[in-house]
């Protein structure tokens, strides 16, 4: 079957690390009436489950639930001390669940003897908190083979780990250093290594008090790197200029040439030098064309060329890239040459490959701006009956635990801890069991499940490929949270779902590389930031995990965004994804971006700048947002007209534009 392309702006699923690998679980079709496999009837299991969603409930709803929900729930609202108190309630109303409610309880226990720590230094806590903290762990102790077992165990193994370093960090003898130190040893395969020789020191101190130890100090790895580069860093693309022209004008042979090249021609670019970027990257375009360096520079140079209103050179520049074959954005490329025939026609070749572009891509940006055009302004969809799905889906036996968690714990509202249990389970292979898993995630709101499993029934079966599909995975996620956060902030409450979908795919503990958290990806830096402009407090990483305070810091930065760049969507957008510092620096480089406020307009010469953003991340984060809230927009309607700008609240009359004018010229050929 042929394999259709969703969208070339990857989502980024962020799973936390106490998700596991999905296991390959495939019944073949002789063993279904086997003894050792379980039939689910996932429609009717839907129908029936009615999950609870906190976002939803009242405090006066959730004290009439079990003694594990409402656990969940203190940990939600911060309420430490009532967490930590229902730990044996929880245990003995859910023991199936009995690793979940102990990650629970850990955490709310270790918050509740920081939060009553007379001291400022929260490493001082009084004899009755490590008391208290003591007995917790010396019963959960008791069951320490709960550390081997269960998508909680690599979360539980760290709160353990941290337990035990505060009692050993507390303890007054050397003694009780030993013997805390010695605890570690019950799993001795989860002792960090650097920690391993201190711990054995411990011990070892508690008979040999005169014992002196010593520690190898390393230096630090250094490296030396070329000037430009730490200027290109910091955005001073005018000192970059200088350094590099200095370097070539004296023939020097840098560290990896064409890289330097392509520095000095983006440089060129950004800074306003045009005839200089123009030239540098053809260069660059002839001598490497294969290489990454020469793709990227073809790609810029047709890109310049349209900004010049040169079309018919993109054009030629555009084809000469996608005849490569190695273009690794290729829906851009054909976007922006789709642009540059536009006005150098023919009209029918124009009218073909718009149509193939919204028909390959229906769910991306481009594809979104292209149907509207085609259709004088108005977004929509047809009416497309989609094949059902089956309903049926048998697991082995040996799943069986795992799926009876997985049940209790949906019903009770742990939804986050559901969906690891899931993943503990669950491997499917075709567009039909995608897509029923898909459906049940949808609508036992699952959301990232559902996204996930959509994207991949999808990318399989094209037939899946249409709004009444693709809209159930547009979720109105922590609805409640989101419209108070948007009427307080004053933005609409589509571009807080779409910055949540694209960030964390409604992850609430996802986790970047670069150590961002929750729903909607804020670092710490930002997040303490946002915590002084409210007025509050912020534990991190923790209290980012909880959807009630990580949905008002990022609607409030969003908030902060927009206002710092005059209610210009795409560039508040930019800003939340790569910092408003560099944005702003990279803005005032050349005349034709350092107004860019003030231009509120939605036609394609007025986002080449998006892709000329110096970081690719940014340049499809910004898209896929845009995206995001047009789909978001249409909500579950199958059309929606929008206004000439569509992202502004203001009079779209009020934006002039100061782009370039591109004339249209002949191709010669």
């Amino acid at each position: 079957m042929k394999k259709i392309i969703i969208c070339s702006l990857v989502f980024a699923f962020q799973l936390s690390s106490a998700t596991a690998p999905l296991k390959l679980q495939v019944i073949s079709t002789q063993n279904k009436n086997s003894a050792h496999v379980f039939k689910v009837d996932l429609e009717k299991l839907a129908k029936n489950l009615k999950p609870l969603h906190f976002s939803e409930a009242t405090e006066k709803q959730i004290k009439l639930r079990s003694a594990s929900t409402r656990i969940k729930w203190a940990e939600t609202q911060s309420d430490w001390q009532t967490c930590a108190d229902l730990r044996m309630q929880a245990l003995k109303a859910s023991p199936q669940i009995a690793g979940w409610i102990w990650l629970i309880s850990f955490n709310c226990e270790l918050k509740l003897i920081e939060q009553k720590s007379s001291s400022k230094n929260i490493s001082q806590f009084s004899d009755s908190q490590i008391a208290r903290l003591n007995e917790f762990v010396l019963n959960f102790e008791s069951q320490i083979d709960l550390l081997d077992r269960g998508p909680w165990k690599k979360d539980l193994q760290n709160y353990w780990l941290k337990a035990l370093q505060i009692l050993k960090n507390q303890a007054q003898s050397s003694i009780q250093k030993a013997h805390i130190a010695n605890r570690f040893f019950k799993r001795p395969e989860l002792i960090p290594q650097d920690m391993e020789k201190e711990l054995l020191s411990e011990i070892q101190d508690s008979f040999s008090p005169t014992k002196t130890s010593t520690t190898n100090s390393l230096k630090p790895a250094s490296f030396v790197t070329e000037p430009w580069w730490e200027f290109a860093r910091k955005m001073d693309y005018v000192q970059v200029v200088k350094l590099l022209e200095e370097y070539f004008d004296q023939n020097k042979s840098p560290s990896n040439a064409v890289s330097a090249r392509l520095t000095l021609a983006k440089a060129y670019l950004w800074t306003g030098r045009y005839e200089q970027a123009k030239s540098t990257f053809e260069k660059i375009s002839e001598q490497f064309p294969l290489s990454d360096e020469g793709l990227e520079a073809q790609f810029r140079l047709g890109l310049l060329q349209l900004r010049l209103g040169n079309p018919g050179l993109a054009l030629q520049t555009f084809d000469k890239l996608l005849q490569t074959g190695r273009e690794k954005n290729p829906l851009t490329t054909r976007y922006w040459k789709l642009r540059a025939l536009q006005i150098v026609g023919p009209a029918e070749e124009y009218e073909a490959e718009r149509a193939q572009i919204i028909n390959q891509f229906p769910f991306t940006y481009f594809g979104l701006k292209l149907r509207m055009e085609s259709q004088q302004g108005r977004l929509e969809f047809p009416e497309t009956v989609i094949p059902e799905a089956r309903r049926i889906w048998y697991f082995p036996k040996t799943a069986e635990v795992h799926w009876k968690r997985f049940t209790e714990l949906l019903k009770l509202g742990l939804t986050w801890e559901a969906g690891a249990e899931i993943q503990e389970l669950l491997t499917v292979n075709d567009a039909e069991a995608f897509q029923m898993w898909a459906d049940f995630f949808a609508k036992t709101r699952l959301d990232t499940l559902a996204l996930r499993f959509g994207q991949s029934a999808q990318n399989l079966d094209e037939r899946l490929v249409a709004w009444s599909f693709q809209k159930k995975f547009m979720p109105y996620a922590f609805e409640k949270v989101v419209q108070e956060q948007a009427l307080i902030h004053k933005i609409e409450p589509w571009i807080i779902w779409g910055v949540m979908r694209q960030e964390s795919a409604f992850n609430i503990k996802a986790v970047s590389t670069s150590n961002a958290y929750g729903l909607m990806q804020l670092i710490g830096p930002t997040a303490q930031e946002v915590a002084q402009d409210l007025k509050t407090t912020v534990s991190l990483p923790e209290d980012l995990f909880v959807p009630e305070n990580n949905i008002p810091f990022g609607a409030r930065y969003l908030s902060k965004m927009k206002n710092e760049f005059g209610g210009h969507w795409p560039l508040a957008i930019a800003s939340y994804n790569a910092g408003p510092t560099r944005l702003k620096s990279w803005l005032k480089l050349r005349k034709d971006t350092e107004n860019l406020t003030q231009l509120k307009s939605t036609d394609w010469r007025d986002e080449i700048w998006i892709d000329e953003l110096p970081w690719t991340e940014t340049q499809n984060y910004v898209k896929s947002v845009m995206r995001n809230y047009l789909l978001y927009r249409l909500g579950n309607q199958n059309f929606w007209t929008p206004p000439p700008v569509f992202w502004s609240e203001s009079d779209p009359s009020q934006g002039v534009s100061s782009r370039r004018l591109i004339e249209k010229k002949s191709l010669k050929r």
